[in-house]
């Protein structure tokens, strides 16, 4: 693991509106792999493009088996209907404190183990983004919330690539 250099940080400070983020000498949070991640892993989904379905029940025993060790933020469904992503997380907020959080998972763009749980974790690292955000908005997890994937994404890549290439899975 490195620091991010300079101009990833002013790229996810631009993203996220921060002026300044934490460096990995003050207990940074963010850090990067040698081999820099592209934004977008994942092809862009139209309605034509082939999608590949997966069940409740293969959800239930990848988070049973592979991932046993992950304290999950929210419950995990699959949602055949979802049609712009792979997974999304929906949180509802009362206030400033989150009233529930739920993790669907949709269709694939690949077949495969991996595929999917690449899918669970990008999701679940989007809950927690989410749920630190609330306790505390004005925080860098505050900055990506507010600024979208353009925010979280540079963040939560690398952190389920090096996850999926420890395990082998990638």
């Amino acid at each position: 693991m490195k620091a991010l250099d300079d101009d990833k940080r002013a790229e996810l400070k631009d993203a996220v509106g921060k002026k300044d983020l934490p460096s990995e000498g003050d207990g940074g949070i963010i850090s990067t792999m040698e081999k820099e991640v592209a934004a977008s892993d994942k092809p862009s989904i139209s309605i034509s493009s082939p999608r590949f379905p997966t069940t409740q029940t293969e959800i239930d025993r990848i988070v049973s088996n592979e991932l046993s060790g992950v304290r999950f933020s929210a419950p995990i469904s699959y949602n055949p209907r979802l049609r712009t992503s792979y997974g999304q997380t929906k949180t509802i907020i009362k206030g400033s404190s989150i009233v529930s959080q739920t993790i669907e998972i949709g269709k694939q763009s690949r077949p495969g183990t991996a595929e999917l749980i690449d899918t669970i974790l990008h999701e679940e690292m989007e809950a927690r983004i989410v749920r630190r955000a609330v306790k505390n908005p004005d925080s860098i997890w505050g900055a990506m919330d507010r600024a979208g994937e353009a925010g979280t994404h540079p963040y939560l890549l690398p952190i389920v690539s090096r996850f999926m290439k420890l395990k082998g899975w990638s």
